[in-house]
């Protein structure tokens, strides 16, 4: 028979003496670490292993906890929690609560190190540079829902390209998993037959902007048939995403208006060379038509008709002076309908009202054009030249 010495324990009791000191004694630290063996479950939770040359640690984040930077293994974090026992197993964890780069110049040479790899794939070659229309029709936007960049992007693109679809892909522009949303939008609008597509954020630290520095966000747009113009932060930021589209803008509002060359300066200049063109050959036919009658006059005035051929010469000069008289009225009549149709355009711009102190209203994206179509209880938006508001019609 074995006695029972009243020292011993049993193995639960043991572990919950090693739970409470742990937990008790650990709960808020911080560890400094790299990580391994990377899982983001189906769940949202996310599961990894802490270590450094001589150990390591299991960690957790639950999907509540948010990160503002793409977690890859390889990195070096300062992660903050608290340990977490778990009796039926008898292991412990770090249970992280928030995490950041051990230090920016990590992520620095995370960042020249894609950008090697990508220059050697010739992501960034100026021969799979791809241009869109002069006058594009179709626009999209992926952007934040939230925000000066969205806001800022559709004003410039009202405002200078009035004709133009715009569609927008709303995105997560920072935070983890904010890269496959970025590249997934992209994906999506090149399916789309659009003209160009504009990507964008507004500024912020390299952690904010780093989910345009991933691999994924950098291939769905070398793979993208569609023109891509990106305007990442501010023109002191220079992202992979910015090196890999068509073209770098230096700031959203930048993007839209390289996108949106104002379209009745366009129309305005086209009418204007066209006009300068008919002017040039009028000049040139004139010019033609002189030179060859002042050389049948001389092959004439040699063979001594002086009298008749001076008649001709009043006749001929005459003829010339009416000629380009009608020459003239016929380009002043073009010119004035090219006003015309200047003007009418110019009235045609949606934009006009609204720098006139008037507001658009819209209802499910279509413009209003009478009360009639109005209800109580529908929910409209209300654009003036610097601002949107959502309203609901009450009676």
């Amino acid at each position: 028979m074995f006695e029972i010495d009243s020292n011993t324990i049993s193995v639960s009791q043991l572990t919950q003496k090693i739970k409470s000191v742990l937990e008790e004694d650990f709960s808020r630290i911080e560890v400094v670490g790299e990580i391994s063996n990377f899982t983001a479950a189906s769940s949202g939770h996310k599961y990894f292993t802490l270590k450094d040359s001589n150990a390591q640690i299991s960690a957790v984040m639950w999907k509540s906890t948010n990160v503002s930077f793409p977690i890859e293994n390889g990195m070096k974090v300062n992660a903050k929690g608290s340990i977490s026992v778990y009796p039926p197993r008898g292991s412990y964890q770090l249970t992280v609560t928030s995490m950041r780069p051990q230090g920016v110049g990590d992520l620095y040479l995370a960042y020249e190190k894609l950008k090697k790899d990508l220059l050697e794939l010739g992501y960034f070659s100026a021969e799979n540079k791809k241009k869109w229309p002069i006058i594009p029709q179709r626009i999209g936007v992926s952007t934040s829902p939230t925000g000066a960049a969205i806001q800022d992007i559709l004003s410039t693109l009202e405002r200078r390209a009035p004709f133009a679809e715009v569609y927008v892909y709303p995105v997560m522009v920072q935070g983890n998993g904010s890269e496959k949303e970025i590249a997934n939008a992209i994906i999506e609008l090149d399916k789309l037959d659009l003209d160009v597509i504009i990507i964008g954020r507004g500024g912020g630290s390299i952690e904010d902007l780093w989910s345009y520095n991933t691999r994924e966000v950098a291939e769905a747009i070398h793979n993208a048939k569609t023109p891509i113009v990106a305007g990442v932060g501010h023109e002191t930021d220079t992202t992979i995403a910015d090196l890999v589209a068509d073209h770098r803008a230096p700031t959203p509002t930048g993007a839209a208006e390289i996108v949106s060359i104002n379209t009745i300066d366009i129309i305005r200049q086209t009418l204007d060379e066209n006009q300068l063109a008919m002017s040039n050959l009028i000049n040139y036919s004139i010019s033609n038509w002189k030179k060859e009658i002042n050389s049948r006059f001389d092959r004439l005035k040699s063979s001594g008709i002086k009298g008749s051929l001076d008649m001709i010469k009043i006749q001929l000069d005459n003829s010339e002076k009416h000629l380009r008289r009608q020459m003239l009225l016929s380009l002043q009549n073009k010119k004035t309908h090219i006003q015309n149709y200047e003007n009418v355009i110019t009235k045609m711009n949606p934009a006009l009202p609204l720098e006139k102190g008037y507001a658009m209203i819209l209802k499910n994206g279509e413009r209003v054009k009478a009360t009639e179509i109005l209800s109580k209880g529908d929910s409209v938006k209300i654009i003036r030249t610097n601002n949107e508001n959502t309203a609901i019609i009450e009676g």
